[in-house]
């Protein structure tokens, strides 16, 4: 189907590839040049790189170290999609539309651009999300759920959801600017 992938440090594939085992130090890489839908998994680094789209699934992927988008186009193929950034260490966030967003384990989360989410947006417990380093904006259709930290420098926040959105969490969120 023209996806390619590769596989460092620890990575196995079962007889049948229904089973994909990662090393806590690996890097898988998505380097076809067709559209490829990301496999639902825990990925220590992802990279995408050559000319071919990437899709994000329906269900969970989390990542625990980098996440390199490259330059390809990014979409979501089902509105029921969640990239975890979960690494106990500072992570970038790149800017490819997400359904749902979540950040997790401690550390701080750097937004590396814009960042538009489809649906939610979730803060995990101890875990910062910091949008102050180049004042990025967030836009997301669901809700916010706020139960670590955000540093919001003077970048917007939009609430565009056609349906009620609610911001709950135990932390309170100071938002800069609010649309």
């Amino acid at each position: 189907n023209g996806a390619g992938f590769s596989g460092t440090s620890n990575t196995s594939f079962s007889n049948s590839l229904s089973s994909l085992t990662l090393g806590s130090s690996s890097t898988v890489e998505y380097n076809g040049v067709f559209s490829t839908v990301i496999s639902e998994n825990n990925y220590a680094n992802l990279t995408s790189s050559s000319v071919g789209g990437r899709l994000l699934p329906q269900g969970r992927i989390g990542i625990s170290g980098v996440f390199t988008r490259g330059s390809n186009t990014w979409g979501t193929l089902y509105a029921s999609s969640t990239v975890e950034f979960n690494g106990n260490v500072p992570q970038n966030i790149p800017a490819i539309p997400y359904d749902n967003l979540s950040v997790s384990n401690g550390g701080t989360k750097t937004l590396s651009g814009a960042i538009v989410a489809g649906r939610n947006i979730t803060i995990g417990v101890s875990t910062s999300l910091d949008a102050s380093p180049n004042n990025y904006s967030i836009s997301l259709a669901g809700d916010w759920l706020n139960n670590g930290t955000f540093t919001a420098g003077t970048g917007t926040v939009s609430f565009n959801g056609t349906a009620s959105q609610a911001i709950e969490g135990s932390s309170i969120t100071a938002f800069s600017n609010l649309a």
